[in-house]
């Protein structure tokens, strides 16, 4: 007995103990830890920026904590919302405009470049600036700014490698948080993509691509579930999933969610009555003026007569032809957490008639993807 003991504990932890040496791992590990690496830049991700909200200095509540340079008119500075957001001063110097970042995170600008502001080149030529962490870990963040027409835009260029080996076959991931466009953490909502599978390296990536927290990454035919990643981005956990073929969701493979929903037609759509054809929930947004994405919709609608195309947004006028489901009806609001999740979307969802998902891209690059895909 004591002997069968120790030979299933010594097979119990080799099967959850990392193999020795960096990101190297057993196809026995059902647990694995990953240490990434940043990199400055966008890499393969479209990461952007976002408007900068900034107040007068004069007007900021812990005005007293922050240190200014003397020769700087009109200074202007953001609202930290939290310790790991990057504090930003804007203002006139000599006539010109000028930002000013602190990149040594002390709450002194006086220590800091001043920098001319200038028009976001948004090209490999755009060079990121560097803003140390003192109280973080992960000692650093690389972000770009300045104007976009005439606002102030803002947001983090960089991105973490994971490189790493299963029984010797080689994996790189990489990941990016656009959703903390302002910050320095990774926790807020991760995506994750694939780039290497053994000697296949990815040039490009996709929405299909993209994973989020809880999604699955396929490992040369393993899932590992995308469970965590620290704070800082240093590290990343996934765990084997040993029955993907059976999950539910809208990630390409699964089975994809039932739903029920009315349209802004009045009628009831039903997944189970759709199965006759290959179906499309078509996301689109019109924030921002947007026409595109809904266009896109009608082209795909009179192009491909023998899909089913539903067409999901908000506000969405009653008289439209077609399938319309406004997600501001309340019944739709099951149908809006599977198919939608945010208020603003232009994914499209396909799901082939064994009720999986078999494809999702960006609503306006409907046109080579559909020709590639269904001809």
């Amino acid at each position: 007995m004591k002997t069968s003991f120790l030979i299933f504990l010594t097979l119990f932890l080799y099967s959850h103990k990392k193999i020795s040496g960096q990101n190297k791992f057993s196809k026995l590990n059902d647990t694995i830890v990953i240490k990434t690496k940043i990199q400055k830049g966008d890499g393969l991700f479209q990461l952007g920026a976002a408007p900068l909200a900034l107040i007068n200095a004069s007007e900021k509540p812990n005005n007293n904590f922050f240190k200014y340079p003397n020769n700087i008119q009109n200074i202007k500075h953001t609202e930290s919302l939290s310790s790991d957001f990057v504090d930003i001063m804007t203002g006139t110097n000599n006539g010109r405009n000028i930002f000013i970042i602190d990149e040594n995170g002390n709450k002194d600008f006086s220590d800091d470049k001043i920098q001319s502001t200038k028009k976001i080149l948004w090209s490999k030529n755009d060079k990121p600036i560097k803003y140390n962490h003192k109280t973080n870990t992960k000692g650093y963040s690389w972000f770009r700014m300045g104007l976009v027409r005439d606002d102030f835009y803002f947001g983090r260029s960089e991105h973490l490698i994971g490189e790493f080996t299963i029984d010797n076959k080689s994996f790189t991931i990489h990941i990016a948080d656009p959703m903390n466009a302002l910050g320095s953490s990774y926790n807020i909502d991760p995506i994750l993509a694939l780039i290497k599978n053994q000697n296949i390296v990815k040039d490009s990536i996709s929405n299909r691509d993209l994973l989020k927290l809880g999604e699955y990454l396929n490992l040369n035919g393993a899932y590992y579930k995308f469970n965590n990643i620290s704070k800082n981005g240093e590290f990343i956990t996934l765990i084997k999933e040993k029955n993907f073929n059976n999950k539910i969701g809208t990630q390409v493979g699964m089975i994809a969610p039932s739903f029920e929903a009315v349209s802004t037609s009045g009628d009831t759509i039903n997944n189970n009555k759709l199965s006759n054809k290959i179906t499309l929930v078509a996301n689109s947004c019109g924030c921002g003026g947007d026409k595109k994405s809904t266009q896109a919709y009608y082209d795909i609608k009179k192009n491909y007569k023998d899909l089913n195309v539903i067409h999901v947004d908000s506000k969405i006028d009653t008289e439209l032809d077609g399938i319309h489901i406004d997600t501001e009806n309340s019944f739709n609001k099951d149908f809006y957490e599977n198919y939608r999740k945010q208020y603003c979307s232009r994914i499209v969802y396909v799901i082939g008639k064994d009720n999986r998902i078999i494809d999702k891209f960006e609503i306006t690059d409907w046109k080579p993807i559909l020709q590639k895909t269904h001809k």
